[in-house]
């Protein structure tokens, strides 16, 4: 069954529960966006946006005969997190996700915790100016004292297997594999950052 209609973002559940209950494989329904990819994008050129639509249209029927029946499984998914990056974006992320219980692994490839925040003097707010070093100070006490975050400083990954909600992380610290791989249901990416200052 090929729908066109508009986004799958918001539609698509209601039809695959549709055809569910209709008795068919909601796995064999294919979804053509002809409002978004299309109608509203060429609003001007009708003539050519129905041109358009008859091609996602037939795109969308050679995928629909290639869908396979699928069935919904339930798999047990790790509650540990990675936190890549310990600069405040990421004792931030870690904290946050230690506060609800789940324990943190956060991974930084410095020696230290902080990020690009160790490259700077102060911080600037419509109050004046906090050292940068008191911010750090305090987020780092929070998130080495924190019994559900584990700080790995001076490592990186080594490995990554796995599947969302289950992945088998290998790290190293500098330079040598830690033992056992760590299972980790998610893992974030809170690496630093510099603005990118065009030149030319």
């Amino acid at each position: 069954m090929v729908i066109a209609s508009c986004t799958p973002r918001t539609h698509e559940p209601l039809f695959k529960q549709t055809v569910k209950e209709a008795g068919l494989n909601p796995y064999l329904l294919e979804f053509v966006s002809i409002r978004e990819q299309d109608s509203w994008v060429h609003m001007n050129e009708p003539e050519k946006a129905t041109e358009k639509a008859k091609n996602l249209i037939k795109m969308g029927v050679a995928k629909a005969v290639l869908l396979e029946e699928g069935e919904e499984i339930r798999l047990p998914v790790k509650t540990d997190c990675m936190v890549i990056g310990g600069g405040v974006a990421g004792m931030t992320a870690a904290l946050q996700i230690a506060d609800q219980g789940f324990q943190a692994i956060l991974v930084e490839k410095e020696p230290q915790l902080g990020g690009l925040l160790n490259q700077v003097s102060a911080i600037s707010h419509d109050h004046g100016e906090i050292p940068a070093s008191e911010i750090l100070r305090a987020k780092i006490s929070l998130v080495e004292s924190h019994p559900n975050i584990k700080v790995y400083t001076g490592t990186e990954l080594e490995s990554v297997q796995g599947y969302i909600g289950n992945y088998k992380v290998k790290l190293k610290t500098d330079g040598k594999g830690v033992e056992e791989p760590l299972d980790i249901s998610t893992i974030i990416v809170a690496t630093g950052m510099k603005e990118l200052k065009p030149t030319g």
